[in-house]
């Protein structure tokens, strides 16, 4: 599923994790992802990001140099774990308004 841009990059997860990745960036704060253990809301996201380099190659030595690394777009596959204790329970919490 295709999510709206974020940060400049276009963003896409899996159908399963389409619910977890909305809340954890949800800039308007009706929801959030929370760790079940330690309330964090920091989370490792597994994650494939497409890039366009520029890409130099010397004349004589033939070494590349990256001049330039422009992120496109980031596959979010699925959250992988808390950030702080590292636990795997997490759920959304709402905003009681949001309800």
């Amino acid at each position: 599923m295709e999510l709206l841009p974020f940060g400049g990059l276009t963003l896409m997860t899996t159908v399963s994790e389409e619910e977890f990745v909305k809340a954890l960036l949800d800039e308007s704060g009706k929801t959030r992802l929370e760790c079940q253990t330690c309330g964090s809301s920091a989370f490792l996201v597994k994650a494939v990001v497409t890039t366009d380099l520029d890409i130099s190659f010397g004349r004589h030595d033939q070494e590349a140099i990256i001049r330039e690394m422009k992120p496109r777009e980031a596959m979010l596959i699925n959250v992988i774990e808390c950030s702080t204790c590292k636990g795997s329970d997490y759920e959304i919490k709402y905003d009681e308004e949001s309800k």
